[in-house]
């Protein structure tokens, strides 16, 4: 850990030579490195709605705050860690579990894209079913008009 020459307080670590490191400032808002430049084999995250939509978001109170602790809102690790494996640290069997929350962002973010792709479809398939309908009605109202010279106006009520 360390404060660096740009006024960051930085907590550092160093897996297979890369040194990784996340930043607090001055508002109280951690950053940590994702640089393209440090990466390779990037690829879009799938599936990132089908896991949200698994995951249960819980409130809870801290056993140490006892009964008149404040609730807080979050998830349970080994439930997190059933649906995204990647998202939890640590080993039960020599300590407590923890949870990248701020990696969860990026699986909300996915989620909604999905759903944004998945109801862009859905219109675009009901605007055809509409055009198709509207079509359909136009040749069937088409003869009824003819015969009582009835011209349809420009709003379409007629």
């Amino acid at each position: 850990m360390r404060a660096s020459d740009s006024g960051f307080f930085e907590m550092t670590n160093k897996v297979s030579g890369f040194s990784g490191f996340a930043r607090l400032d001055s508002t109280g808002a951690w950053t940590s490195v994702s640089d393209q430049r440090l990466k390779t084999d990037v690829k879009p995250a799938k599936g990132n709605l089908e896991a949200a939509l698994r995951l249960r978001p819980v409130t809870y109170k801290w056993r140490s705050d006892g009964a008149d602790g404040s609730s807080h809102l979050g998830l349970i690790a080994q439930e997190l860690r059933d649906v995204l494996p990647d998202m939890v640290a640590g080993d039960e069997s020599r300590g407590m579990l923890t949870a990248n929350y701020s990696g969860l962002s990026v699986v909300a973010i996915g989620a909604i894209q999905e759903l944004n792709a998945r109801l862009k479809a859905e219109v675009t398939k009901k605007d055809a079913e509409i055009a198709a309908l509207t079509a359909r009605l136009e040749r069937l109202e088409a003869p009824r008009r003819a015969v009582s010279g009835v011209q349809r106006d420009p709003d379409g009520k007629n």
